[in-house]
């Protein structure tokens, strides 16, 4: 029962004031359909995307990079490419390249990008006046987006390219300089290649034997005296080729790890710059259906704002008229007992406040 008196409370007091309905629906209503058909034709151009996983763009130098599952890379790009698509430095590129006279805060008030969680799509949906402009701004939008991405990306093989750039220039000098501490030894021991010596002297000194031992057999006393003479000499040449050996060996080495090293710093630069071109291309961002120019306007949504108008102006209506209820009777009643409608528009202000 106090149930259907409090709801035909309410009922009275907004049947009082029902022309604070009309004026403010008919005022709501008319002044969305003055916009609706004084508005500007809408144009919308859009660019499909398809992202992949990309590949790693760090150049590994000492051991492998851990890497995240193919859907949590795809994820971390799509959201990064759209920060790069919303961003500043973007919108001005894009301003620059069609010579635009606006702001980047006017072009991005322009473009919207959806994302869809369940797929690799990307869509950069690009709104204007102007069917033409749409689609310019849409393709050269994306367009400068990619080769920023790609620019980014490619920094860390450019910065590692650049270091092995550095490197690679001192182990070429390394090399050269054990390449030229082996030439001087040569020179100043009169040895070409140390072991192929010591075989050569070696072997002079088994055939200077073998002439001895046959000059004895023979009785010829003077012949193997001579012989071992020779023997003696190369023999003691050969000893002093043998000291060299150590000197010889440790040349050869630093020479042989200056290759190394050479080597392995020439790939990872041929890495590098393989990196730094893949990144710059961002291949695995893929247009799949550019910018189109639109064939007609976006139809607008007058029938929707029409009703969302009409709801909000029957919701202001009803706190307008609580409102009056409530300090009209306060005015015109100081001191004295609240009439029931004035009690019941008090407590339902006193339900909203809460």
């Amino acid at each position: 029962m106090a149930t259907d008196e409090g709801l035909s409370t309410y009922l009275r007091i907004i049947l009082k004031r029902w022309w604070l309905f009309v004026i403010i629906t008919a005022v709501t209503l008319g002044f969305i359909a003055y916009r609706s058909l004084t508005a500007s034709p809408v144009y919308v151009a859009a660019v499909r995307m398809q992202v992949s996983a990309p590949e790693p763009a760090e150049v590994s130098l000492y051991g492998g990079y851990a890497r995240p599952g193919v859907r949590d890379e795809i994820a971390f790009t799509k959201y990064g490419f759209n920060e790069i698509l919303m961003s500043n430095t973007v919108a001005w590129r894009t301003i620059e390249a069609l010579n635009l006279n606006m702001t980047s805060d006017e072009i991005l008030r322009m473009i919207s990008v959806q994302m869809a969680s369940n797929a690799d799509f990307v869509v950069v949906t690009v709104t204007a006046d102007d069917a033409e402009l749409a689609k310019a701004i849409a393709n050269t939008h994306v367009d400068a987006a990619l080769r920023y991405l790609g620019s980014l990306r490619a920094k860390p093989a450019k910065a590692t390219r650049e270091f092995l750039e550095q490197q690679l220039a001192l182990a070429k000098k390394d090399l050269n300089d054990a390449n030229e501490a082996l030439k001087k030894f040569r020179m100043d021991s009169n040895v070409g290649s140390l072991d192929r010596e010591i075989e050569s002297f070696q072997s002079v000194i088994t055939q200077l034997r073998i002439g001895r031992d046959t000059a004895l057999g023979k009785g010829q006393m003077d012949e193997a005296a001579r012989l071992d003479a020779l023997i003696a000499k190369r023999e003691s040449e050969l000893q002093a080729m043998v000291g060299l050996s150590s000197q010889y060996s440790n040349l050869t080495a630093a020479i042989n790890q200056a290759q190394e090293a050479y080597g392995l710093l020439l790939n990872k630069e041929t890495e590098a710059k393989l990196k730094e071109n893949q990144a710059s291309n961002v291949g695995f961002i893929q247009i799949v259906e550019p910018a189109r120019t639109p064939a007609a306007p976006t139809p607008p949504r007058t029938t929707n704002l029409l009703m969302m108008g009409a709801l909000a102006s029957i919701a202001a209506g009803i706190l307008i008229s609580f409102l009056l209820e409530y300090f009209g009777g306060s005015r015109a009643k100081t001191g004295e007992e609240k009439s029931p409608d004035e009690k019941e528009a008090l407590e339902w202000l006193g339900r909203t406040r809460v």
